[in-house]
Order: structure tokens, then sequence, then C-alpha cells
């Protein structure tokens, strides 16, 4: 468990992090237990579009992804030439 510096109301310190989550400029998704999807940032929105309502598992969401690839030869969001992998020296 998080510790929190003030003692705002609930709501207000969800929102306070909901808000930092949406300035990353990475996707970002929270699992339960089970791997289903809970929250997602908003690059991460926009990477992986889903229906309102719905809560993928990371095993439905990696076979969007190897869907992706293999239609485009890119994994969605990535700069087209570019590789998915670490950059090396």
């Amino acid at each position: 468990m998080p510790t929190f510096l003030t003692s705002e109301p609930e709501a207000d310190t969800i929102a306070a992090l909901g808000e930092a989550l949406d300035l990353l400029d990475v996707g970002v998704a929270v699992l339960d237990p089970e791997l289903r999807v809970r929250i997602v940032n908003r690059r991460f929105a926009e990477l992986w579009p889903q229906p309102a309502d719905t809560a993928p598992t990371l095993s439905e969401m990696n076979g969007e992804i190897v869907q992706a690839f293999n239609v485009s030869g890119n994994v969605p969001g990535q700069v087209p030439g570019t590789s998915g992998g670490s950059a090396t020296a």
C-alpha cells in the first residue's frame, strides 16, 4: 500500500494519481490479480482503444499486439522502421 503524505479525501487522491499517469508519454495498464486490465492511462488508451466497460486480460491484449505486428510489422505506437527492442551501444 502506498504512503500518502496528505490527508485529502480518497477521491481527490485517486484523481491526482490518474492525472499523474496521464502525464506519462508511455502507456500504462494496471492489472488485477487475475491479470484483467483495471486502469489505463491516456497513452495506453490511444495505443489500445477498448470498448467501454470491457476488462480484457493480459493474454487477450497480447493476442491483439501479436496480430497488429503480423499485419503491419510494427507494434502500435512504434515508429515504422524502428526496432521495438532495446537500444545497444
